[in-house]
């Protein structure tokens, strides 16, 4: 994992941070001489989830802070930092350790070139309102909605993923005054399978969408939005437009003050929404259907969100523990590949060793595949395996770290010709074949077990951003996923 770590050329660092103390820096030093920038980022040493961006492209240093440009200054002189021994996450220079950050980080990422304002902007959290929330009861987010720019009179764009753990009409987020002049977004039972519902006060007037939703007030992820562009109202879940409404008159909700996420309309604590939500972004434009459809868990899958973007068939994002067969319910309803082509992909971090599974699906004894780890002269290695009508196949490669702790991902995939296996984006070996391969039986759907029925040798650690796929990606595909 250091042995990317960018040395003598541009780069880019990221990372979503929720501090209870510490500040923004960007500092080096090369052959004895020091380079710095530091910026005024208001709220930054708060609590409370934001994203900060630090970058080079070898004329100029940037500050990011929830994906905004902080400020800038010119260099293009010396950068090495070649030891990567000295890596570490939490403290910034090497040695400093007493200056450790303190609260939680996520999604830290380091990329050898500078990326470009706009796609500092499109970093997952870079312009999203807070990270994982537990909902309880209460009006959350409030000050962080009161400073920002939050749309009073335009057009507007809505974006939250949440898991419920109460049905009612929870409110989702909302701003504006009590009473008058305010937006909100909320949920509804509608028939007892759920709804969404956009409303909001102009003047004195009340306009509204509800429509039907079926799932969005039960347990599990699942997007949800709304939009209005001045003269469409629409509201979406998991990224399918559920209805719209045509209005072009008045919109008015000034007061920022009044901004809450997990209350819908100012006041209505009561109504509060109860359970987890993350990735709340408010846009001052309304995005277009296939905008909507490519926003963060749009196309996130497993049972609670099943509107997948191709080749995905199976997509389970957020972390879960493992120690037995999970997820078995929501892999025996997704479109496995059965006898074609495929991409198996997770981001791990193991906490024992062995032969622990990874994923599979099929059948006990035939007619199955198998991804799981293997101890591999000590160091690990990274095993695929199928049987199909008797016959098994199979690749196994070294892949020195992976059954170590610490999260890395693997990747497996077959193109009818050709089986190969990555880890961390790399190729670590391929194997022709071009025969048969026969997993129908999704029921036999595991995650954290390969091979069906061998729980014994269920993975123990961590996983997240588990994906499946009905095509073999490329080496480049391959390279370009999540981690």
């Amino acid at each position: 994992m250091k042995v990317g770590l960018r040395t003598t050329g541009p780069f880019t660092i990221y990372a979503e941070i929720n501090p209870t103390a510490g500040g923004i820096h960007l500092y080096w030093k090369a052959n004895g001489r020091q380079v710095e920038l530091a910026v005024q980022a208001d709220g930054v040493i708060s609590s409370g989830w934001k994203s900060v961006a630090a970058s080079w492209d070898k004329s100029t240093i940037k500050i990011y802070m929830n994906g905004k440009v902080m400020g800038s200054k010119a260099y293009s002189g010396a950068f090495n930092a070649v030891d990567k021994s000295g890596f570490c996450a939490c403290v910034g220079e090497p040695g400093r350790t007493h200056e450790a950050f303190q609260g939680k980080m996520r999604h830290v990422q380091v990329l050898n070139r500078a990326l470009e304002d706009s796609a500092v902007k499109a970093l997952p959290m870079a312009h999203a309102a807070s990270g994982v929330k537990e909902a309880s009861l209460k009006c959350m987010q409030n000050a962080e909605g009161s400073k920002a720019d939050l749309p009073s009179t335009g057009s507007f764009t809505i974006y939250a993923e949440i898991n419920p753990s109460a049905g009612g009409h929870p409110g989702v987020v909302g701003w504006g005054s009590q009473g008058d002049n305010f937006v909100s977004l909320r949920l509804i039972p509608w028939r007892g399978n759920g709804g969404i519902h956009l409303y909001w006060k102009a003047n004195g007037r009340q306009v509204e969408l509800a429509v039907q939703a079926d799932g969005v007030i039960s347990s599990g992820w699942k997007s949800i939005a709304a939009s209005w562009d001045k003269s469409t109202i629409k509201i979406y879940m998991n990224g399918k437009l559920m209805g719209s409404k045509a209005y072009s008159g008045a919109f008015n909700a000034v007061d920022k003050s009044g901004f809450c996420a997990c209350v819908g309309e100012p006041g209505r604590t009561h109504e509060a929404f109860n359970g987890e939500m993350r990735n709340v972004q408010i846009m001052d434009k309304a995005l277009s259907d296939t905008e909507v459809k490519s926003l963060p868990m749009a196309d996130s899958g497993g049972s609670s969100a099943p509107q997948l973007k191709a080749p995905l068939v199976y997509k389970h994002a957020s972390s879960f523990q493992c120690n037995k067969c999970m997820q078995n319910a929501e892999g025996s309803k997704a479109d496995l590949p059965s006898t074609g082509s495929f991409t198996i992909y997770a981001e791990i971090n193991p906490s024992a060793g062995g032969h622990p599974g990874v994923v599979g699906w099929g059948s006990q004894g035939d007619n199955f595949v198998s991804l799981r780890l293997i101890p591999w002269r000590g160091n690990g290695g990274i095993h695929l395996y199928w049987k199909a009508n008797g016959r098994q196949v199979e690749l196994a490669v070294q892949a020195d770290g992976v059954i170590s702790s610490g999260w890395k991902s693997i990747a497996a995939s077959w193109d009818k010709s050709t089986i190969k296996i990555y880890m961390n984006g790399k190729l670590m070996g391929s194997k022709a074949y071009s025969g048969a391969f026969n997993a129908v039986d999704k029921s036999g759907f595991c995650a954290c077990v390969g091979e069906p029925g061998r729980t014994h040798e269920a993975f123990n650690g961590e996983m997240r951003n588990l994906e499946i796929m009905n095509k073999a990606l490329s080496d480049s595909e391959v390279k370009a996923l999540p981690m």
